[in-house]
């Protein structure tokens, strides 16, 4: 069934006709994209990738499959039959045998995560949560940057509508999961409720406890857009331009580290040169219709002074974004529940107001790749236990379960806690519990061998 160009699929999945219409008009010879399509987007990814290389930046590239492929058996059976990959079909043979390491096209990996998990929302174009996950989970991993995103996040469930069901009109909703961060320290600065569109949208995203030190720049559309909040666990800033072209102007100004770019499939039926590019960053600088908040405006000018006013962005930082409640010259930032309170200026010592006081850090995994053993010396001003996790998964994903813990007392006064890792085990961030009963405690050292 299809009402206001949406299928009604089975089970009331919804998809967006454009999928079926292309592939028929494809077959009527009237929407193919041409030779130039086809070479602008082999020459735009070939040259970002060499421009890259050249100044020291590592580059990637996503195209996100549509909905209609990775879920084709949620469709009405005369449209499943006719839904091919437009990447496949006119892209794919202009790089060889093999894709670029620098390409990525997901489509199996999503199909395979469809199979367990829903991979994209019932009323939506965009991928759920999940599949946002596993898309930063491939990204990060074609970066080199070892990690596991599964850990950073916590699912809950939450009613969502989407683009879709607007298309409808429709106030229907569907359970969703969603994913909360356990290190809820990244703050966003968005431009988007300033624009009459999404057109020249820009989004700053900051995060002290991010896993990575690195800047990330991202050119791309709303499908990479949505991986923004999941991919702030794991980059310390995050500039999205949303723009289909690669701008040089903004990565002069930005100084990233990493440059991902991505489009949704669907608009792989034209492609345009990134040399017909226009700038975003000031597209609407003087218009007289274009107020963005103070907030925003701070933001941009910070991170636009990261290469050459380091002092400005510096001070920008110190005034906007969470600090770590501790930071620790061997395992890095901590993030701190409430039950942390510090009461010194040197940001060693806590007064213990509870019976879970938590210190979580998000680094951890890069101190201990090799070394597996840990030690705090502290002093404490009661007897008590403390408790240190490595990351295991429950149903809902929650990393931090008491049979992948370790356990030891403390007396009063100064203590050597050792605790003995798995060798065996990948542990990319621990949790702390440092003083399980009300009391005031300093972190003198930390080792790890």
């Amino acid at each position: 069934m299809i009402k206001n160009n949406v299928i009604i699929g089975h089970d009331g999945w919804l998809f967006l006709n454009s999928g079926a219409q292309k592939q028929r008009e494809h077959l009527n010879g009237t929407l193919s994209p041409t030779a130039i399509d086809v070479e602008n987007f082999r020459q735009n990814i070939t040259s970002r990738f060499e421009f890259c290389r050249s100044h020291g930046m590592d580059y990637l590239h996503v195209v996100f499959p549509t909905k209609d492929l990775v879920t084709r058996e949620m469709l009405p059976t005369s449209y499943a039959a006719e839904q091919s990959s437009l990447f496949d079909r006119c892209y794919r043979g202009v790089f060889g045998d093999h894709l670029p390491e620098y390409l990525v096209y997901p489509l199996d990996e999503l199909i395979d995560l469809h199979s367990k998990k829903s991979a994209f929302f019932k009323f939506d174009t965009h991928l759920s949560a999940i599949g946002r996950l596993h898309i930063v989970s491939i990204i990060l991993a074609k970066l080199g940057l070892p990690c596991d995103p599964v850990l950073y996040f916590i699912e809950r469930d939450l009613k969502h509508s989407g683009d879709l069901g607007k298309m409808l009109q429709s106030s229907e909703t569907s359970d969703e999961t969603w994913l909360d961060h356990i290190i809820p320290t990244a703050k966003t600065f968005n431009n988007i409720t300033y624009l009459k569109g999404n057109s020249n949208n820009i989004v700053i995203v900051s995060n002290d406890l991010a896993v990575f030190d690195k800047r990330l720049l991202v050119f791309g559309d709303s499908f990479i857009a949505g991986c923004l909040s999941i991919l702030s666990a794991f980059f310390k800033d995050i500039i999205y331009i949303r723009s289909p072209f690669f701008q040089k102007d903004a990565v002069s100004l930005f100084s990233p580290d990493i440059i991902v770019s991505a489009n949704s499939e669907r608009y792989l039926s034209a492609v345009k040169s990134d040399t017909s590019s226009h700038s975003v960053v000031l597209a609407n600088y003087g218009a007289e219709d274009y107020r963005p908040s103070d907030e925003f405006s701070d933001a941009l000018r910070a991170q636009a002074s990261w290469g050459h006013h380091h002092s400005y962005y510096t001070s920008w930082r110190n005034k906007n974004i969470p600090k770590p409640l501790y930071v620790d010259p061997v395992l890095g930032p901590a993030f701190g529940n409430a039950m942390l309170v510090p009461v010194n200026e040197l940001e060693r010592s806590f007064s213990s107001i509870g019976r879970d006081p938590q210190l979580i850090f998000p680094r951890a995994g890069l101190a201990l790749r090799s070394e597996k053993t840990i030690s705090f010396e502290i002093e404490s001003s009661v007897d008590g236990k403390c408790q240190l996790f490595y990351p295991g998964i429950n149903e809902k994903g929650y990393p931090f379960l008491n049979q992948d813990s370790l356990s030891l007392d403390v007396k009063q006064g100064r203590n050597i806690l050792t605790f003995k890792l798995d060798r065996n085990r990948s542990i990319p961030l621990i949790r702390f519990d440092p003083l399980a009963t009300p009391g005031v405690f300093t972190i003198l050292s930390t080792r790890a061998w």
